[in-house]
């Protein structure tokens, strides 16, 4: 109701609902058309499925979408898919250069793209967009200690 009552206070377009996960809250922020630039984040509302329907139901209400980017290279891979698909893209929000720790787990370098995301050419794999190099030895714990995990719950 807040947003609401911003957006008749002002033309300038409200960007807003990276916080918004749940259906619910979705639906009701849409019915409202509390917001201008439906801002998604697929990390936290159910992944790029989930995303794309509900950029397909705020297009209904001619609202735009810029996915919210949660600072991964991967999670910006995802958000790459959703881009290339949703008629409503506006933009793609990207923070980060992916340097330091990522630089050494990435095979390939990922530049911070911004608003220039639409231009990329999308590999025709989502596997293919970030590679990482994966530690074995961590990998095989990780592994063990879900298997465990299970097993002392049974």
């Amino acid at each position: 109701d807040q947003l609401v009552e911003v957006k008749t206070q002002t033309s300038i377009p409200i960007a807003g609902g990276e916080r918004v996960v749940h259906r619910d809250l979705f639906k009701d922020v849409i019915s409202k058309r509390a917001v201008d630039i439906i801002q998604l984040e697929p990390t936290a509302c159910g992944g790029i499925l989930e995303t794309v329907k509900r950029a397909a139901v705020a297009e209904l209400s001619n609202i735009q979408l810029a996915p919210h980017h949660a600072c991964s290279p991967v999670a910006l891979c995802a958000c790459a898919q959703i881009d290339a698909v949703v008629p409503n893209f506006l933009i793609q929000e990207s923070i980060q250069t992916f340097d330091g720790f990522y630089s050494d787990i990435l095979k390939k370098p990922i530049h911070n793209l911004g608003a220039t995301l639409h231009k990329i050419r999308l590999q025709e794999s989502p596997n293919n967009a970030a590679e990482i190099y994966v530690d074995q030895k961590l990998t095989n714990s990780l592994k063990l200690k879900l298997e465990n995990s299970l097993v002392s719950q049974t």
